[in-house]
C-alpha cells in the first residue's frame, strides 16, 4: 500500500514536471499536423529516427504508426517522407517551422514511401517503417533541413495528417567549427519538509526510488561523465541524507506516519557521493530561493542566509570539497539590486536566461553565452543559458514521438547555431529547470551526439568563464510585469515575514536559542524556494504547517493562572504560575493590564528564568481602584518587553470600597447612638431637678414673729 502511494505521488510529480516545461515544451514539440485528426480520420506518429547523427554511408531508418481516428473503416494508408528543398536559413525560421507558423516547401525522396495495405477499423493502428540510404535523400550542403512525414488514406489520396521535424546534415566533419556546449546539470527538488522534517507529500521519497526523477537525473548525469556540470542544491542532499535513518510523511489527516523503507535513500546518497566524487560540482543557494522576489520584498537576509553556507553544506554532505556556488534566480528576468545582493553574499557566477540581458552594445552576435555584469557590490560572471536548448530534453512522460521531436529540435538548434557562423567558435550554455524531469532516451541520445556530431561538442564551465569577454559589460533587460507576477506572491512573502517575527520573539526568551530555532529557520528558507512559483498551494501548505508547529512550541511557555482573585483592600497580591515545558531554560518578563487600564496599577515583573520542564509561582503586588470585578490580562514578555504569546486572563474582585462604606455607616451609627444617649441623660437630669424647685416654692423659709428677730 505504501509503495502504491509512492508510485501515485511519483505520477503526480511527473504531471507537475510537465507543468514546469509548460510553454517551452509547446515550442519544442516540432509542429505536428495542423489539421484535426478527428476530422481527417488519420493520425501519424514518428516513434523512431536513427541514426541520431547520420553520415553519408548511413541508412536513415524511420518508424511509427498510423491510427484511424474516425468512426468509419479506412482502406489502407500511405506514409511519405518529404524534405525541405533548401536548408533552413536561421534559428528564427527554425522556430517558425517548429511552431507551425511557417511550412517550408518540400520535395519527395527516392524510396521515401511506404504503404499500409491492411484495412484500419475505427481506433485501429498499424505500424510503418522507412529505410532510405542517406545518398538517396539528395541533401546538399551542410545545414539543417526540414523533414515532414505525411499520411494519406488510399481512398482519397489527400494528406490527412503530418509530423514536422528536422534533419541536421553535416557530411564533412572538417567544414565547420563545432559549437561548444556547456551543460549545467541541476540537482534539486520540491522542499516540502516542515520544521520537524516531516514530508508533507511522498514526492521526494518517490523520486529517490530506482524509477524516480531524482534517481533518473543522478544516473543520467553520472553516465554523462565530464559533460555534466553539476549544480547541486544542498537542501536535496540534506533531505535524502536524513531519510537514511528513518523519516515521516504527513498522512491524510496531517498526522505524521512512518515512511517506507530507507534503503532507496541510502542507495541514492551513496551513489551521489561516489558518482560526484571527482566531477565538476557547484552549489546553489539552499532550496534555490526566488531571490528576485525576496529582494523586492526586502527579505535580503533570507537570500544571504541561503547563499553563504551552501558550498560548505554540499561539501559536508558529499564528503568532498566544493568551493564554488552559482546564483540561479528563477524565471527569465531579474534586476540589478538582486544581482548586487548575490554578489555581496559571496556569489561570483550567476546562471541567467539568455533573454535576461540586452544584446551587446557593440552589435556583436554574442558568440559566447556568458558576460560580465557590473553591480553596486562588484562584477559578476553571467552564464547565459539558451532557453530553447534548455527545454529540449523531453519529459519522463513524453510519448515516443514527442521524445524524437524534442531530440531533433536540440540537434537542429545546435546545427543551426554552427552553420550560421561556420568559421566562428561559439560556446552555448544549457541550463534546464532545477527540478527538470528529462526523458532518458532523449538525454542519452544528446549525450552521445555531443561525442560524435561534427557540429557540436562538450565544453566545461571553466572554459566558458575563461572565454567570457572581460573588456565589455552587458546590461540587464528591464523587468516586465509578467516577470514580476511570475515570482512568489507578495502576500505569501508577507506571511513568511510574520512567521519570522514570531520566531524572533520565541528565540528572545530562550537561553540557548539555536537548539530549538535552527530547524524553523531552515524550514522557513524552504518556503522561499522558487519551486513554489509553479506549486503555490504546496508553498502555502508548507508555511501553514510551520506556523502551526511554531505556535505549538511557543505555547509550551505559558501562564497557568486564571479565574477570580478577591481583594479585601485596595492593594493585594496576585498569585501567578508560569509553566516552561520546553527542554531548555527560558527567561521571561510579565505585564498586567486592566480593562480599563486606569483601574489597575502593577509594576512590570521580571525578568525571571524558568528551568527546563519546570513551573515557577510568584506573587505580583497590584492596586485596584474602584469596586467590583476587573478583568486583567497577564502577558508574558521577552527580556526587552516584547509581548510573547497570547495573554492569560485573571479577574480581580475588589471589596475595599464596600468595607469602607460599612465602617462609615457603623461609625455614624455609634455617633448617633452616643448623641441620643447624651441627650437622654440630659433630659433625665432635667426631669430630676424639676421636683426640688417645686417643693422650695411651696415651703418658703420661716421668719421671726416680730418680724425683726432680736431686733
Amino acid at each position: 500500500m505504501r509503495y502504491s502511494r509512492i508510485l501515485a505521488v511519483g505520477t503526480a510529480s511527473a504531471i507537475l514536471s510537465v507543468a514546469i516545461a509548460g510553454q517551452a515544451m509547446a515550442g519544442v514539440a516540432a509542429a505536428k499536423d495542423q489539421t484535426d485528426p478527428q476530422s481527417t480520420g488519420l493520425s501519424v506518429s514518428l516513434d523512431s529516427l536513427t541514426p541520431v547523427v547520420p553520415k553519408a554511408k548511413d541508412v536513415l531508418q524511420l518508424a511509427g504508426t498510423v491510427t484511424n481516428t474516425s468512426d468509419r473503416e479506412i482502406d489502407g494508408a500511405n506514409v511519405e517522407l518529404r524534405l525541405s528543398q533548401d536548408r533552413l536559413s536561421s534559428r528564427d525560421q527554425l522556430a517558425k517551422v517548429a511552431s507551425g507558423d511557417e511550412t517550408p516547401n518540400t520535395r519527395g525522396v527516392s524510396n521515401g514511401n511506404t504503404e499500409i495495405k491492411s484495412e484500419l477499423a475505427p481506433g485501429a493502428s498499424a505500424s510503418w517503417t522507412l529505410k532510405i540510404p542517406m545518398s538517396d535523400l539528395g541533401l546538399g550542403n551542410s545545414g539543417v533541413y526540414g523533414m515532414r512525414l505525411e499520411a494519406t488514406s488510399r481512398q482519397d489520396s489527400q494528406v490527412n495528417t503530418s509530423v514536422q521535424t528536422f534533419l541536421p546534415w553535416f557530411p564533412n566533419a572538417n567544414s565547420v567549427k563545432p559549437t561548444k556546449v556547456v551543460w549545467l546539470w541541476p540537482l534539486s527538488d520540491w522542499p516540502d519538509r516542515n520544521a520537524n522534517n516531516v514530508f508533507l507529500t511522498d514526492r521526494t521519497p518517490a523520486e529517490v526510488t530506482p524509477v524516480g526523477r531524482l534517481s533518473r537525473v543522478l544516473d543520467l548525469g553520472i553516465a554523462a561523465k565530464e559533460q555534466a556540470e553539476w549544480v547541486v542544491d544542498p537542501q536535496v542532499l540534506q533531505a535524502v541524507n536524513g531519510m537514511t535513518t528513518g523519516y515521516q510523511v504527513a498522512g491524510q489527516s496531517g498526522t505524521p506516519i512512518p515512511g517506507a523503507s530507507t534503503q532507496a535513500a541510502s542507495d541514492w546518497i551513496t551513489k551521489a557521493r561516489a558518482g560526484l566524487a571527482t566531477a565538476s560540482v557547484s552549489a546553489t543557494a539552499y532550496a534555490v530561493p526566488d531571490s528576485t522576489a525576496l529582494n523586492r520584498a526586502k527579505m535580503t537576509q533570507d537570500v544571504v542566509q541561503a547563499t553563504t553556507t551552501s558550498a560548505e553544506s554540499v561539501t559536508a554532505l558529499l564528503g568532498r570539497p566544493v568551493t564554488s556556488s552559482i546564483g540561479w534566480p528563477p524565471g527569465a528576468r531579474t534586476d540589478t539590486k538582486t544581482l548586487s545582493l548575490l554578489q555581496k553574499s559571496g556569489v561570483r557566477t550567476v546562471a541567467l536566461d539568455n533573454s535576461a540581458l540586452l544584446p551587446p552594445s557593440d552589435g556583436s552576435s554574442g558568440a559566447i553565452n556568458s558576460a560580465v555584469i557590473r553591480t553596486e557590490s562588484g562584477p559578476l560572471a553571467a552564464i547565459l543559458t539558451d532557453r530553447v536548448l534548455s527545454t529540449s530534453f523531453g519529459n519522463a512522460g513524453s510519448s515516443a514521438t514527442d521524445a524524437v521531436l524534442a531530440r531533433q529540435r536540440f540537434l537542429a538548434e545546435t546545427g543551426q547555431i554552427t552553420i550560421d557562423a561556420p568559421d566562428t567558435e561559439r560556446i552555448v550554455a544549457v541550463g534546464p529547470d532545477p527540478r527538470w524531469d528529462p526523458n532518458t532516451a532523449v538525454v542519452a541520445d544528446i549525450s552521445g551526439a555531443l561525442r560524435s556530431a561534427p557540429w557540436m561538442r562538450s565544453s566545461t564551465l571553466a572554459q566558458l568563464l575563461a572565454a567570457t569577454p572581460k573588456d565589455s559589460t552587458r546590461t540587464l533587460a528591464p523587468m516586465t510585469a509578467g516577470a514580476r507576477r511570475a515570482g512568489l506572491n507578495p502576500t505569501y512573502l508577507n506571511r513568511i515575514q510574520k512567521t519570522q517575527d514570531n520566531l524572533g520573539v520565541f528565540s528572545a526568551i530562550l537561553d540557548q536559542p539555536g537548539q530549538l530555532t535552527e530547524k524553523y529557520s531552515s524550514a522557513l528558507l524552504r518556503t522561499t524556494s522558487g519551486a513554489w512559483r509553479l506549486d503555490r498551494d504546496g508553498g502555502t501548505k508548507l508555511l501553514d504547517s510551520i506556523n502551526q508547529e511554531l505556535a505549538n512550541e511557543m505555547g509550551r511557555v505559558r501562564v497557568l493562572s486564571g479565574g477570580v482573585k478577591n481583594f479585601s483592600s485596595e492593594t493585594g497580591e496576585i498569585p501567578i504560575t508560569i509553566s516552561n515545558d520546553l527542554p531548555v531554560p527560558v527567561t521571561v518578563g510579565m505585564t498586567l493590564t486592566g480593562d480599563p487600564p486606569i483601574r489597575l496599577s502593577a509594576q512590570p515583573f521580571g525578568p525571571i528564568t524558568i528551568p527546563a520542564n519546570r513551573k515557577v509561582s510568584t506573587q505580583i503586588t497590584a492596586q485596584v481602584r474602584g469596586n467590583g470585578e476587573l478583568p486583567v490580562k497577564v502577558q508574558l514578555t521577552t527580556r526587552t518587553g516584547t509581548p510573547y504569546g497570547d495573554p492569560s486572563e485573571v479577574t480581580l474582585r475588589s471589596s475595599a470600597y464596600a468595607n469602607a462604606a460599612t465602617w462609615v455607616v457603623a461609625i455614624a451609627f455609634v455617633l448617633l447612638t452616643l448623641l441620643l444617649l447624651a441627650n437622654s441623660i440630659r433630659r433625665r437630669r432635667e426631669r430630676r431637678n424639676q421636683p426640688d424647685e417645686a417643693t422650695e416654692a411651696a415651703n418658703p423659709a420661716p421668719t421671726s414673729p416680730d418680724g425683726g428677730g432680736d431686733e
